[in-house]
């Protein structure tokens, strides 16, 4: 039997999951797509590969398939094939035998009634068909008939992977950078993406998406329009061209681009265009819930552009393909139609009113398509400017360009305040509130995001158009951005608006406004409240990965702490755990690590934790990437975990003394309550008890209050240990004590009366873990811990008294008060405390 196998090409790339696909039980597989697609290259390398394990034998398609195939399996040719015949052929063939027709649109259905039917008749006989289009063979009822399997164009296509792959096996130079660009202008095409190859080996490669379509254009222009094609109809290449103002259409769309051009058909004779279009291998049919909707290749679009000489029309017909994108949900096609007319106004409407799409939906494309902008036009338009500064700040090698982008969009934005539009209005204030947040400065940003909010409010329905299924995204953005300045009443107002408003298009941007909320509340303390916010979000049907990208981590940090406050260190770990290949994108990283931090004062692991912390905070050094907010909340963390490793003087170091915010204060009080500095405590706690707080630090404060009473340092004040008893377990938690000495902690529970003790049985049930205890140092004076620091470069007294311009008595008298309350007698036992009472000192050698 002679196969007929043909040769797979020089350049090719072997793709294993098509020969997982090709390699089935079903007696019939039918591959279509495109001419150029490479169904015969594929083909070709697969019959090769089964042909130790099976009988092959590969025909072109024709009017005269079944007799060539007999023929081929003969060995003589012959005038006539019967379906015994066949069937005699195939089993003297073997009894495996696959049988590739190549081309088979070319088949009649005669040939094709006789085929089917010998193989409906022989069991150990495959027959494996492609074609451009619809052929005789993949009749819906000649698929049902013998469960055939479909291959389309859409599975065809070279995935992002397999470009690269191909890249780089053909040596091109920065194959990893290039590939994305070649998939988008090639749609994984495999002719295009040879001719895409080429053009980048080049001495002057192409470096946009539309230089690179021409180039590809050009080259494949003779294959891509065939002398026999061009000729088949005078109205398709006058119909192709007017087409071509519109990357996708249906055929209604197709008609009135046409229209526009003069040209008059209907929806019928334009289908039948456009299936000769496919045929030809210039573009293919993507499935679509009301119609087909087709997709040109964009090399064969960008030249039959070209081709069109009346500006004004094809202005006219990319503003209809334009509203029929935005009328369709093809954001990305209206997007970058708005661009190739230069109408940024248009396009930063688009990206107004589908932000959240074009950023999350395809950011390659967009960085692509904005990235050739010159700067005057970007910061002139500065919702532009911020989609690409998102799209950047992504990665960080992209950080830099994306804060120059930022500042350019707010600076922008700050010249268009007084536009009319409700929308535009919204917009700009939400875009300067979230440009402001990402440079780090959430600050500036919160009077924008708070304007934004209450023009959200006010909203009548119908105001803002499309705008409205942005609605949600914005309320979130703003919400964070109020959040991060420190404004919690207003951010929990935008989470919860976001989380209330229909939604329209993406259901995660419910989930992210139920998931800030949680996380919110949770971080507040009030933790019966935190468990409803959560188990209302997911009482909700979410994709499988919702809970662990961006719009899912802060439900995973209320999760965290109500299984913290809960009790149980290590579940709390586990949910955090969920979050770990977040850390290093997400904006959220100081929430990440406050929680981690706290998980390790209750476990036990605080001394690695403020080492991790410590990294982690290093690495993001000279980048503003978190507010003043949350870099004091960092702050309080590493106090925390210094008084849980027994190092209550760094604790205090760490903190800004001067800092009138209450969690500051409160961790001042507490760091001085653990150093038996109870004085100290007892001053700071004054500065904020009147101060706004959250509920957490409000019974942090409680507690301290308390351990000073108990100490005797303070009047009881009415209710005394049981309220505060009472108060933490309405609120559900338990790290305001679990923070205490565990001696003072014993001295409050030990007092509670019989009756609090019943009421409240179910909350003390839980063992607490004993992570803080009493310094047995007493409290470092500023000037002792001067001294102490000089110790480690000199053991003169002379040298340590010029330094600090004072006396060698002075300093004899300082040293005799530090070693006492150190209780040491020489300096390398003092040496070998300090880390107990200097922050720096657990880092010297």
């Amino acid at each position: 039997m002679r196969d007929g196998i043909p040769r797979a090409p020089r350049r090719f790339l072997e793709r294993p999951r098509l020969h997982d696909l090709l390699d089935n039980d079903s007696p019939l597989t039918v591959v279509r797509g495109p001419r150029g697609f490479g169904k015969t290259a594929l083909l070709g390398e697969w019959a090769r590969a089964v042909q130790p394990r099976r009988a092959v034998l590969w025909v072109a398609g024709g009017p005269r398939s079944d007799r060539d195939i007999l023929a081929g399996l003969t060995g003589h040719s012959v005038t006539t094939a019967s379906v015994d015949e066949l069937v005699d052929g195939f089993a003297a063939a073997g009894p495996e035998l696959d049988i590739v027709i190549d081309d088979a649109d070319a088949v009649d259905e005669d040939a094709a009634d006789i085929l089917l039917a010998a193989l409906a008749a022989s069991p150990g006989t495959r027959f494996v068909v492609s074609s451009r289009s619809r052929s005789p063979f993949d009749a819906p009822e000649r698929l049902l008939r013998f469960d055939a399997v479909e291959i389309d164009p859409s599975v065809l296509r070279f995935t992002g992977d397999e470009t690269e792959a191909y890249l780089l096996a053909a040596g091109v130079p920065g194959a990893h950078g290039v590939a994305s660009l070649v998939q988008t202008v090639t749609a994984g095409s495999a002719l295009e993406v040879f001719a895409a190859m080429r053009a980048l080996e080049s001495s002057a490669p192409p470096r946009t998406a539309r230089e690179l379509g021409a180039h590809v254009a050009r080259s494949l222009r003779s294959t891509l329009f065939p002398a026999e094609f061009v000729e088949s109809s005078p109205e398709l290449m006058p119909f192709l061209r007017a087409a071509a103002a519109s990357e996708q259409l249906d055929a209604r769309l197709a008609v009135a681009l046409a229209a526009e051009a003069s040209i008059e058909l209907d929806a019928t004779r334009a289908a039948d265009l456009l299936d000769q279009t496919v045929a030809a291998g210039l573009g293919w049919w993507e499935p679509a819930s009301e119609s087909p909707v087709f997709r040109f290749a964009l090399g064969a679009r960008l030249s039959l552009d070209a081709e069109a000489r009346d500006a004004e029309g094809v202005h006219r017909r990319k503003l209809l393909a334009i509203d029929w994108a935005l009328d369709h949900e093809r954001t990305l096609g209206a997007f970058r139609l708005a661009l190739e007319i230069g109408d940024l106004d248009l396009a930063s409407d688009i990206a107004r009113d589908d932000f959240r799409q074009l950023m999350l939906g395809h950011p390659r494309d967009v960085r692509d398509l904005l990235s050739g902008l010159p700067a005057g036009a970007l910061g002139a338009h500065p919702l532009l400017s911020l989609l690409l500064a998102v799209i950047f700040n992504a990665r960080h090698e992209h950080r830099a360009r994306a804060v120059e982008l930022l500042v350019r969009a707010v600076l922008g934005a700050h010249r268009m305040r007084r536009s009319s539009s409700p929308a535009d209005r919204i917009a700009i204030r939400s875009l300067e509130a979230v440009g402001y947040r990402v440079i780090g400065a959430p600050e500036r940003g919160a009077k924008s995001a708070r304007e934004a909010l209450a023009a959200i409010v006010d909203l009548e329905d119908g105001a803002v158009g499309r705008f409205a299924a942005q609605l949600p995204m914005v309320l979130a953005q703003n919400g964070i951005t109020l959040y991060y300045a420190g404004d919690v009443e207003h951010a929990l107002e935008a989470f919860r608006l976001s989380a209330s408003l229909p939604v329209l298009h993406d259901s995660l941007s419910m989930l992210h406004g139920l998931s800030l909320e949680a996380g919110a509340i949770a971080f507040g303390g009030d933790m019966p409240a935190a468990e409803r916010a959560v188990r209302t979000a997911l009482a909700h049907d979410w994709p499988d990965d919702a809970f662990v990208g961006y719009s899912g981590t802060f439900l995973q940090l209320a999760r965290a702490w109500i299984a913290l406050e809960g009790g149980d260190a290590h579940e709390a770990r586990d949910i955090l755990a969920l979050l770990d290949g977040e850390l290093a994108t997400t904006e959220h990283w100081a929430a990440i690590l406050c929680v981690r931090a706290m998980i390790a004062v209750h476990d036990g692991s605080a001394s690695e934790t403020l080492e991790y912390i410590r990294a982690e905070r290093r690495r993001r050094r000279g980048r503003r990437q978190t507010s003043a907010v949350m870099r004091t909340a960092l702050d309080v963390a590493e106090s925390n975990l210094l008084l849980a490793s027994g190092r209550p003087g760094p604790a205090l170091d760490v903190l800004a003394n001067s800092s009138r915010d209450p969690r500051v204060a409160t961790a001042i009080a507490r760091a001085a309550l653990v150093s038996g500095d109870v004085e100290r405590a007892a001053s700071a706690l004054a500065r904020v008890s009147a101060a706004p707080h959250s509920t957490r630090i409000g019974l942090e404060i409680d507690a301290i209050a308390a351990a000073l009473v108990a100490r005797g340092v303070r009047d009881a004040p009415e209710g005394g240990a049981r309220a505060l008893i009472d108060a933490l377990a309405e609120n559900g938690l338990r790290s305001p004590l679990v923070l205490l000495p565990t001696e003072d902690r014993e001295l409050l529970l030990g007092g509670l009366d019989p009756a609090t003790r019943a009421r409240r049985a179910d909350y003390l049930a839980v063992v607490m873990p004993d992570v803080v205890h009493r310094s047995a140092i007493p409290a470092l004076t500023e000037r002792e811990r001067v001294v102490l620091r000089a110790l480690f470069t000199t053991s003169s007294v002379t040298e340590i008294a010029a330094t600090l311009v004072v006396s060698v008595n002075t300093v004899k008298s300082q040293r005799r008060s530090l070693y006492r309350k150190l209780g040491v007698s020489t300096r390398e036992e003092a040496l070998a405390r300090a880390r107990l009472v200097l922050p720096e000192a657990g880092t010297r050698d």
